[in-house]
Order: structure tokens, then sequence, then C-alpha cells
């Protein structure tokens, strides 16, 4: 296992035997062999060291047990420092109580977004509805005027149509009266 730093200052020990690559994005960044990523603020040099000195622990011959002592007392030393020297504890109750906290309000807050957005749909279906219903009103009234241009249209044409016919008839007749009017 090797220590690395989340960037917000959270200690992990991740087996080495699972790293897959660790690559600087500029951040490190260390890809597992399951795919996952973990990104870290150690430089890509000091993970790839401690990756290192890992796999010398284990490989190191005829040290036996007394390696893995050292290795482990040194690890053990490291984490202690690292954890300002606490015993290891269970997370304390106000924590569980915080957490439990943050999750009925997570809780809520979907909730509530929930309720907004059914909300919306409802009010965004009356109203579309309503839209629908003043573009067919208006429609009707659009149609209602224009068959009424026409019929003023059709009145107007057949009264013209009327008076040409008349003055045709009237033209006829005095053609064929020779030039002279007949009333």
């Amino acid at each position: 296992m090797i220590k690395v730093t989340r960037f917000n200052n959270s200690v992990l020990l991740i087996n080495a035997e699972n790293i897959q690559s660790v690559e600087a994005n500029p951040d490190t960044v260390i890809t597992f062999i399951n795919r996952d990523r973990l990104l870290v603020k150690e430089p890509v040099e000091e993970v790839t060291q401690r990756i290192v000195q890992y796999r010398r622990v284990l490989q190191a011959p005829g040290e036996g047990a007394e390696a893995w002592r050292t290795a482990l007392a040194s690890l053990e030393q490291q984490l202690r420092r690292d954890f300002g020297a606490r015993p290891a504890v269970a997370a304390p109750p106000a924590a569980t109580a915080a957490a439990a906290d943050e999750q009925r309000l997570l809780a809520r807050v979907r909730e509530i977004v929930r309720e907004s957005e059914d909300g919306l749909r409802s009010e965004f279906g009356v109203r579309l509805a309503g839209a629908v219903t003043e573009f067919d009103t208006r429609r009707r009234a659009d149609l209602v005027r224009i068959e009424e241009n026409f019929g003023q249209l059709e009145g107007r044409a057949g009264i013209e149509a009327a008076r040409t016919n008349n003055m045709l008839q009237y033209l006829m007749r005095v053609s064929q009266s020779g030039g002279t009017v007949i009333k």
C-alpha cells in the first residue's frame, strides 16, 4: 500500500498492485486497472518513488519478516504523524449525525426540485392549452372576417357585372337601332 493525498487533504492508502498508470495532466492522475481514476496532490515522481519503494520491500531477498516489520513500523509512524497521532476510531457520532442530516437535506432538496418540476410541467400544460384555445379563437374570427370580405367582394363584383351587362345590352340595342337611342 502507498499513501497519497487527495486535493481535499484527505489521506488515502491505495494498493500499488492495482495501479495501471500515473500521469501528469498537469495534476497527477492515477489510473487503476479497473479504469477508475484518482486525482492526487503528490507529483508523478513522488508517487512513482513510493510505488518503487513498496515493490522493493516486497521483493527484498532474505530479509523476510524483518523487512516487513521495519516497513510497517515506518508506515505506522508516518500515518500517526499525518493523522495527528490519534488512535483509529470509528466516525464520531456527531459526524454520523451530520452525514445523516446531509442525507435528509439532500433528499428534501431532491423532493423540492421534483415538486417544482411537476409544478412547472403542470403550468406549462395549462399555458399551452390556453395558447391553443386563443389561437383557435383568433383563427375562427379571421375566417369569419375573410368570409365577410369575400361576400362583399362577390357583392361588388356582382353589381359591376350587372352594370357591365346592362351597358352591353344598351350598346347592342343602340347598334341594332342604327345609332338611335331607344329607352
